[in-house]
């Protein structure tokens, strides 16, 4: 797959402790300025996010996540619902209710893959929507833990053929597939996944990746997520990526190749 044939997911974070600062927006007029941003960029998907899953995060209420999302889908639906929305939550009853309130179609955007509300799975079904399902253990509070690994690659699709199985059960539309790097791996099996992500092809799904300057990018390389050369070597690894087949880059910034 060349670069051209990929599509971009630009991040917003409507939150004030998403790892990177840049993506964070607190009102209206902030939300968009990002969103434009990132479209004339080129993404053709904005993922918004009203609640922080990066590691040490403080889970928030369903009433806090929905009243930081509430106002940023009411300009989404004004201004751009021309371009694919997805919406980064867990709980099902953010998806219904952002449903009622849009009225058109979007992508749901699961960390937990339906593990942590037993009602999302069957929401999505129900309401035709096309999912996200992401690689991860334990429950949310330790999910960020490092697990044990006889093959991490071989984990992750026998995670995704278990979970091919609840899609068919639950009627769900479409989905995509993500590694879930950065989500209880370490560093060491971070890098080995990204090095095969391609082996995920078997799965027969297209591969979405999120790996926009996270830790193991650039903890190794001793600086923060906003420095210039984490950039770089997040693009030169996006750029990897896509040469292995990944169909979907999440990202902080539209690569330009």
């Amino acid at each position: 797959m060349s670069s051209s044939d990929i599509k971009y997911m630009g991040i917003v974070n409507a939150t004030d402790d998403s790892y990177f600062y840049k993506s964070r927006v607190n009102h209206p007029e902030s939300f968009t300025n990002r969103v434009n941003q990132l479209i004339s960029d080129g993404a053709s998907i904005i993922d918004i996010g009203a609640c922080s899953t990066r590691p040490g995060f403080t889970l928030i209420s369903e009433e806090e996540e929905w009243d930081r999302l509430y106002p940023l889908l009411e300009v989404y639906k004004e201004r751009f619902r021309n371009t694919t929305l997805s919406i980064d939550t867990f709980r099902s009853a953010i998806i219904r209710r952002a449903s009622e309130l849009l009225g058109f179609e979007f992508i749901v955007n699961d960390i937990s893959s339906g593990d942590f509300d037993a009602e999302m799975l069957p929401t999505v079904g129900r309401l035709g929507l096309t999912y996200i399902a992401m690689h991860h253990k334990g429950s949310i509070s330790t999910m960020h833990e490092q697990y044990h690994y006889d093959d991490i690659v071989a984990d992750v699709i026998e995670y995704f053929i278990k979970f091919a199985n609840l899609a068919e059960k639950h009627k769900l539309k479409g989905y995509y597939i993500d590694p879930g790097f950065g989500f209880s791996k370490s560093i060491d099996d971070n890098v080995e996944l990204l090095k095969r992500v391609g082996e995920l092809r078997v799965l027969n799904r297209p591969i979405l990746i999120g790996i926009s300057r996270k830790s193991f990018i650039y903890q190794p390389l001793g600086l923060k997520p906003e420095d210039d050369k984490v950039l770089d070597e997040t693009r030169k690894w996006q750029e990897y990526a896509i040469n292995s087949g990944v169909s979907i880059l999440r990202v902080h910034d539209i690569p330009k190749y």
